[in-house]
């Protein structure tokens, strides 16, 4: 008979599927192409380096699906935004929104009251590292729902006192793992970047 336990484990923290990690042209993924503003001091990224070495703890650790990563992961997308806006002369206010329009391409398409809206939405698709960045904020937050649904479940399995109280927890989890779902929403405005998982606000480091 096979163990409950088996049955449902935690997420893995690799992004896969539809959300999988959008990669640069030489292979190399966000990690390689994320500014200082998000990587741990001391560590030289895999574009500084050169080549396609394997990426250390810190940046393997950068990029696990956890809410603190997707807020730094965010920052670093204001900050570009930011520096490729002013540099074109082009006013944050209104606030807009970044929407994926195709995951599979990474097209972000701009949305609101912008009469600017097209010029925006090519200057950020016109920058590989920029909408790889969008992209890769939005491939990390749809991970979380499963991660930390699969967290509890762990938990919930090892609080257990009997077998029936573990069926129990595993016929819960695995009805809410079938039913998690990912919303996501990316604003920038004039007070900088907003950014929400399943309208749940993830703050973005100061």
């Amino acid at each position: 008979m096979m163990q409950i336990g088996s049955q449902i484990t935690p997420a893995s923290p690799a992004l896969g599927g539809s959300a999988q990690a959008k990669t640069t042209g030489n292979g190399g993924s966000f990690a390689a192409t994320a500014s200082a503003s998000s990587t741990p001091a001391n560590t030289v990224t895999p574009a500084a380096s050169g080549g396609n070495r394997p990426l250390t703890e810190q940046e393997q650790a950068l990029m696990l699906p956890t809410r603190e990563n997707v807020g730094r992961m965010a920052a670093d997308v204001q900050t570009r935004l930011q520096q490729k806006l002013a540099a074109a002369g082009i006013s944050a206010s209104p606030a807009f929104e970044l929407v994926e329009s195709d995951p599979n391409t990474g097209y972000i398409t701009v949305r609101g009251d912008r009469p600017d809206a097209a010029a925006i939405e090519k200057l950020i698709n016109g920058d590989d590292k920029l909408s790889l960045a969008i992209h890769n904020v939005n491939a990390l937050a749809s991970q979380i729902p499963s991660l930390e649904a699969g967290v509890a479940y762990t938990r919930a399995w090892y609080a257990a006192r009997s077998d029936s109280e573990r069926m129990a927890v595993f016929e819960y989890y695995r009805a809410l793992q079938a039913s998690l779902h990912t919303d996501t929403q990316m604003r920038f405005g004039p007070q900088g970047m907003a950014f929400s998982l399943n309208g749940e606000a993830i703050a973005l480091p100061a």
